[in-house]
């Protein structure tokens, strides 16, 4: 029980110890000004990076989600009903299928 506790209060104080540009605040405080605008570029950069990467699958996101509408639309429009006709339905749609390759 005294291990777990133990384990317990090293993890807590770990993950609630304060971080400057990602950088623990005591190691911060040691670093001389050349090393704490290196981690500031290298945070900026990697900042740089999520925000691209997020915006990226935002985008990836939205595409998904117009091509399931254009896919729904699709789908109803060449169903068989009494507004689409056979002859409509051989003009816009095309019968998609699948060929074995070699």
């Amino acid at each position: 029980m005294l291990f777990f506790s133990l384990l317990t209060g090293i993890f807590s104080t770990i993950s609630c110890s304060k971080a400057i540009y990602g950088v623990p605040a005591a190691q911060w405080h040691t670093m001389t000004e050349a090393e704490r605008q290196a981690a500031i570029a290298a945070f900026n950069r990697d900042e740089a990076i999520y925000a691209q990467t997020r915006q990226r699958a935002e985008q990836a996101k939205e595409e998904a989600k117009r091509a399931r509408k254009e896919a729904e639309f699709w789908q109803r429009h060449c169903r068989n009903t009494k507004e689409n006709t056979p002859e409509e339905i051989k003009i816009h749609c095309k019968k998609i299928t699948r060929q074995k390759m070699m």
